[in-house]
């Protein structure tokens, strides 16, 4: 969505107001809503429902304050990039989700109007500090960039008249989000990894592959490849050029880079991500046989933390996830082998669950109906410095609430086949450093 008019400061401040409003309305409304999740109803996000004692016409009454303020707040989220995963705008999305059994995040739904409101202040407070001598924004209108080069360390600091860091953030911010997404090591270069990206070998050694979709035409389909091509060398080449020879940065200039930036990662969305294989001088071992003296546990006696398989909420803003529990310690008085047997056949299922916590019964049938959702990389038991086995499943740090009740589900089914007793809590360091 563009904008119908000049953003200026005023606009800003309109902006501002009305994105307030619109949260307070809208937590009013949750209000009457039991936001605990629900895995029949939710999908890939919690759902809110009605309380049992909310009466109907109040929940219309609040639901008609959000409505005041929907259209206005949905033009600031554009404006501040402050979209949820997919894009989703939660304002102009929020009419959809208002309807029985929606999906909504309640997490998101209070945190975006208030990250909303601070990139219109940062707006406001740059716009004063210049008294209009240079352009509001490095670009007309911040609604035509890419989601995450509006929302990112980039524009923040160009807010703050912070120049000179811009010309290594942005390459750095390219090759680190999707270093982070493809279980790449950004510490290997840019380099390394857009050439590992773009070979048109097979996944090997736990390298991922991309492919520009086939559009039929080979013309079109060489047309997008190159221009991918091109788009990761300008990427490569501007923190090298700065350094080399460094020249003043301006708006203008800032705002070729985020419009390169753009087009680079709506190219790289439009690709099909093809999984990696496991390294193959390590391959993953068949799960050890079944014990043959085990004790199936007694009801209760397996527990697993609600933190495994959990999102880790940032420290100071716990709306924000910025990574998951993705290894988890056993403590039993059961051997170490009768452990590590129960572990090995969770790891199997774990690998079948995709992030609308769906498990599906085999590989292939996860590829087909679950291709376009996000799914573990891998999981294996391994042991650590004193011999015992835990578990680690690699998710790519990001592990949805349904993903994980139904992996905690999992993994409680398998430990009580197998041993009499546990409680199973995350590990949140490697015992193998």
């Amino acid at each position: 969505m563009s904008l119908s008019r000049e953003l200026d400061v005023a606009t800003c401040r309109e902006l501002a107001r009305a994105v307030e409003a619109f949260g307070e309305a809208l937590e009013a409304w949750l209000e009457l809503f039991d936001d605990r999740p629900d895995l029949r109803l939710t999908g890939r996000r919690p759902t809110v429902r009605p309380r049992a004692d909310a009466d109907p016409d109040e929940i219309e009454r609040r639901a008609a304050a959000v409505r005041d303020y929907q259209d206005a707040a949905a033009v600031a989220i554009d404006v501040a990039g402050t979209h949820l995963p997919a894009g989703v705008n939660l304002a102009r999305e929020w009419a959809g989700m208002a309807a029985k059994g929606a999906k909504v995040n309640p997490d998101a739904a209070r945190y975006t109007p208030r990250s909303t409101r601070r990139v219109l202040e940062f707006l406001v407070e740059r716009f004063e500090r210049h008294g209009g001598a240079v352009p509001l924004l490095p670009v007309p209108d911040p609604t035509v960039l890419h989601r995450h080069v509006w929302w990112s360390p980039v524009v923040n600091d160009w807010l703050q008249d912070k120049y000179t860091s811009i010309p290594n953030e942005i390459p750095l911010g390219a090759v680190g989000a999707w270093g982070q997404r493809l279980d790449h090591p950004a510490r290997r270069g840019a380099d390394t990894l857009w050439q590992v990206l773009l070979s048109p070998d097979p996944p090997a050694e736990r390298q991922p592959r991309l492919r520009i979709p086939d559009t039929g035409d080979p013309e079109t389909t060489a047309t997008r490849q190159a221009a991918l091509l091109h788009a990761l060398d300008a990427m490569q080449r501007l923190g090298r050029t700065y350094h080399d020879a460094p020249t003043p940065i301006g708006p203008e200039q800032v705002a070729g880079w985020l419009h390169t930036w753009t087009h680079l990662l709506t190219l790289l969305d439009q690709c099909t991500i093809l999984p990696a294989t496991p390294e193959p001088d390590t391959p993953t071992p068949p799960p050890p046989a079944p014990p043959t003296d085990t004790t199936p546990a007694a009801p209760g006696a397996i527990t697993v933390d609600d933190t495994v398989f959990a999102p880790i909420p940032h420290p100071d803003y716990p709306e924000i996830h910025l990574s998951a529990h993705e290894t988890v310690r056993v403590t039993t008085t059961a051997p170490d082998e009768h452990l590590a047997h129960a572990l090995a056949t969770a790891a199997a299922r774990l690998c079948l669950v995709d992030s609308e916590g769906t498990e599906h019964p085999d590989l292939d049938t996860m590829n087909n109906e679950a291709s376009h959702l996000h799914t573990p990389s891998w999981a294996q038991v391994l042991t650590d410095t004193d011999g015992h086995p835990f578990l680690y499943v690699d998710c790519q740090s990001a592990i949805p609430e349904p993903m994980g009740a139904t992996m905690r589900r999992i993994l409680t089914d398998e430990l009580a086949r197998t041993i009499p007793d546990g409680h199973a809590h995350p590990l949140d360091h490697d015992p193998n450093p």
